[in-house]
């Protein structure tokens, strides 16, 4: 339970210094900036990769796989005192762990949503690889937005059983992902790629639980609505990859890092909280609607900025920030009571 605890507060120390690092590349602080640029490795490795990894480590019944986060949470420490080197091999290793762990599933339970998990693994050992070793930023980008939105799906697919989806739909949603992998590295495809992604999304706003959700209590309701309204930031990421004219860089990274993936944390994380830590907490999940619909205006305010009044973009980028380190104390608050 110990070393839980230990990687779970410092997945979340990560979390908080990569939202930080996002404020400096904003150019609203000047805190750590000789460190900024490592905000998007962070983001997704330090804080998302050892998140990730912790939930599904728990599942194994050996001791020694609980050890297996610590390789990714590791790398925080060294991003903070400038040894990047250092940093993204502890990702890389991070990683490989993470492709291991999924293909000691994978070899348990030879079926479509743990082959899906196998595949995220390797997508992000690929990101990792294309930032460090290549030195394509753009490539490594993609591969940890497919390595998000394969475990995400993999992860609602598990749940589609309860709803009867058919395998056929299933098989079809698992065609989208291989092609949007596939084509991931040719630079020339992006449209396709924004086509394949609005189909995804698509697939996710009519055929996930979320659906039924909305029309149950709380606080299913609540993650109904968190995990839909994700799905249409999914969508309009998707656009702003097919029709990239129209819609500026923040809104085409962001509307995928901040509108998908934070809403499912939204979603999920009084899933994930007393799962790690085997701690039952209670909350009235109406308490979580100001804060989530407020983080949602302010992300529609954000883009409108970047788009038209670049002048005021630190400051929504500081108040997108705040709202979700709200989110999270008021967990980690009533997470505390209950104990």
């Amino acid at each position: 339970m110990f070393v839980r605890k230990v990687i779970l507060v410092g997945s979340i120390f990560s979390m908080v210094i990569g939202l930080i690092l996002g404020l400096s590349r904003a150019s609203f602080i000047e805190a750590m900036k000789a460190v900024s640029h490592y905000h998007f490795l962070i983001m997704s490795g330090s804080f998302f990769g050892t998140l990730i990894t912790l939930e599904r480590a728990l599942t194994i019944k050996n001791q020694w796989a609980k050890f297996l986060p610590v390789i990714n949470g590791i790398s925080i420490v060294f991003f903070l005192i400038n040894k990047s080197d250092i940093a993204i091999l502890s990702l890389f290793l991070g990683g490989c762990a993470m492709f291991l762990m999924y293909a000691f599933f994978f070899s348990q339970h030879k079926n479509m949503i743990h082959l899906l998990f196998l595949i995220s693994g390797w997508c992000y050992v690929m990101a990792v690889i294309q930032y460090s070793y290549f030195n394509n930023m753009t490539l490594s980008v993609r591969f940890f937005e497919l390595f998000f939105l394969i475990t995400i799906v993999a992860e609602r697919m598990e749940l589609a059983r309860f709803i009867n989806v058919s395998e056929y739909l299933k098989k079809l949603m698992f065609l989208f992902l291989l092609l949007a992998l596939v084509i991931s590295f040719q630079s020339d495809l992006d449209m396709l790629y924004g086509i394949i992604i609005i189909l995804c999304s698509l697939w996710l706003i009519n055929y996930d639980i979320a659906k039924k959700n909305i029309r149950s209590k709380e606080p299913h309701r609540f993650m109904g609505f968190a995990l839909m309204v994700g799905y249409y930031w999914l969508l309009i990421h998707g656009l702003s990859i097919l029709f990239p004219l129209f819609f500026t860089y923040d809104i085409q990274i962001h509307s995928f890092f901040l509108g998908f993936v934070m809403n499912m944390v939204f979603a999920h994380l009084t899933i994930i909280l007393p799962a790690v830590l085997k701690i039952q907490y209670h909350i009235n999940t109406k308490i979580y609607y100001p804060i989530w619909l407020f983080f949602q205006g302010i992300l529609v305010w954000r883009f409108i900025v970047t788009m038209y009044v670049q002048e005021y973009f630190g400051i929504a980028a500081l108040i997108n920030v705040i709202s979700v380190l709200l989110f999270f104390a008021l967990n980690f608050y009533y997470l505390m009571r209950s104990r």
